[in-house]
């Protein structure tokens, strides 16, 4: 399944990149793609540590844990608030940003071989921090869409509190609202599988959508 999902993610992004090739590359629909493809990446390194080994455990968990997550978590909240043209504060994308560049530090800094066992849970603990900063930056950018758009995009507000509750497992989980895996016919799929596939379903409508008002435009 962890191939499947790359394939996916990636099939979308060239979706959205083939509906706009007629025309110019918005912002959104670039941050969109660059989101895409590194959540694909994300789970692809997964797929290639366990079922090619071609990776060591320390390459894969710094390629994935300390680079690729927090690239695809700082350009989510790009793609959302692009995707909402959102303006204002004008202060939101340097400190995702930074935040981006302190999360990955902090993920490298927490890893037990990379710091003395001490340290190292230290930073662990700030990470998660920085994980509830992620998320609350995500939370209102959607809010400010909600302002913004009312409910004109409807669906897309949809796709992003979707993704949002992928992306963040572990936060999702500690408010005991969802459960983390569900047994449709007695096989075990975890929520953001489930949640992966409501999004990726959402953002097919509201591409099609959109291109069919272009059209008519």
């Amino acid at each position: 399944m962890e191939v499947v999902w790359p394939v996916i993610f990636v099939l979308l992004a060239i979706t959205m990149f083939l509906l706009n090739s007629s025309r110019k590359q918005t912002q959104s629909c670039k941050w969109f793609i660059a989101a895409l493809v590194l959540l694909a990446l994300v789970r692809f390194n997964q797929a290639v540590y366990f079922w090619f080994q071609i990776e060591s455990s320390h390459q894969a968990v710094i390629l994935g844990t300390a680079i690729l997550r927090p690239l695809m978590l700082g350009s989510w909240l790009m793609a959302w608030w692009e995707w909402f043209d959102l303006h204002q504060p004008k202060w939101l994308p340097k400190i995702n940003a930074i935040l981006t560049l302190l999360y990955m530090a902090t993920q490298l800094l927490g890893l037990s071989w990379v710091s003395n066992s001490i340290i190292h849970t230290h930073f662990q603990a700030i990470a998660d921090y920085m994980r509830l900063l992620f998320v609350a930056l995500m939370l209102f950018i959607i809010y400010q869409g909600i302002r913004k758009q009312g409910k004109k995009d409807l669906l897309v507000l949809v796709a992003a509190l979707l993704m949002l509750i992928a992306l963040f497992p572990k936060e999702i989980s500690d408010l005991h609202i969802i459960p983390g895996i569900w047994f449709p016919y007695g096989v075990g799929v975890s929520r953001g599988q489930f949640f992966y596939v409501a999004f990726v379903f959402v953002m097919y409508v509201v591409l099609i959508q959109k291109n069919r008002k272009v059209e008519l435009e």
